[in-house]
């Protein structure tokens, strides 16, 4: 079964073009997801620290927990998270407890304290709980959404400001550096409450940073530079172009018919395999057009 139309003619065509495509299919695929952002701006009348909060929280909610990622921090005021901020634990009794995981009895006494701190909480700050329940089901323990909270909270603590942080990251490794942070000691040797497991400190990886470049950090760079009326497209063309791709059945196809080396690259073709290929929409691609000039 063919993969696209073009899957047989796909490497005879000239590199420089197909990387010029990709290009203009990236540049596509970040217009769409300024649609969303803008509409979250309006939403949080120009908060973008509150924008960038949402956004990032639904990238460390991964695939299965992005819906009830966002909806925690759409529980929460950012005035409130900027002033809990100031006590990691403190933020991340207010999450976890919001995100539903602290109601049930346990003989744990981390899970106590959380408890107690995030009824303090809750009071001062008239938090309603989150309406999206947590999965744990089929996920690695790495993403399990007590650690990434966990994370969420100490990165929080140490850079309340982090959107503004963000914008000032030249390179990749600068934003390694902001995201270098680990869940609370607890979380060394427990993924859930009260069973342990071997000890290691639950440190955000390099992977996981790089999702959150692609699918977050890099998105709102580029609207913020569109309304502030730059171009800053070539600049985070060069950033996306230092990411490592991403992997899914539709990059592997494509790795399969020509060089899928960056997180450009492969955003590129997630953008072309449903837009164009699908729909048969050759004479719009730039690739079928050169094909067919031949």
């Amino acid at each position: 079964k063919q993969f696209i139309n073009c899957d047989k003619q796909l490497g005879n065509v000239d590199s420089f073009r197909i990387i010029q495509w990709f290009e203009k299919l990236y540049v596509e695929r970040l217009e769409q997801r300024a649609v969303r952002i803008k509409e979250l701006l309006e939403q949080q009348q120009n908060d973008w620290e509150a924008v960038f909060f949402q956004l990032l929280c639904r990238s460390f909610g991964t695939k299965v927990n992005a819906d009830a990622f966002e909806n925690l921090s759409r529980s929460m005021e950012q005035q409130a998270v900027r002033k809990l901020a100031k006590d990691a634990f403190q933020l991340e009794a207010a999450l976890l407890g919001q995100a539903g995981l602290l109601e049930e009895p346990r003989q744990d006494r981390y899970y106590e304290q959380l408890v107690l701190e995030f009824a303090f909480a809750k009071a001062k700050y008239n938090l309603q709980p989150a309406s999206i329940p947590m999965k744990f089901f089929r996920l690695r323990p790495a993403n399990y959404p007590t650690v990434r909270l966990s994370q969420l909270a100490m990165l929080y603590h140490r850079s309340p400001q982090l959107f503004g942080e963000v914008l000032l990251a030249k390179t990749k490794e600068d934003i390694y550096k902001l995201f270098d942070v680990k869940a609370a000691s607890y979380w060394d040797d427990h993924h859930v409450f009260d069973k342990q497991t071997e000890s290691r400190e639950k440190l955000l990886t390099a992977d996981f940073i790089d999702l959150l470049i692609i699918n977050c950090i890099v998105p709102l760079r580029f609207v913020h530079a569109q309304l502030m009326g730059k171009d800053r497209v070539e600049e985070l063309l060069e950033l996306i172009q230092t990411v490592a791709p991403e992997k899914n059945t539709i990059i592997s196809g494509f790795k399969k018919l020509t060089p899928i080396n960056d997180a450009m690259a492969s955003q590129a073709v997630l953008q072309l395999k449903p837009r164009y290929c699908d729909l048969n929409k050759c004479l719009q691609c730039d690739i079928g057009i050169s094909l067919l000039q031949e």
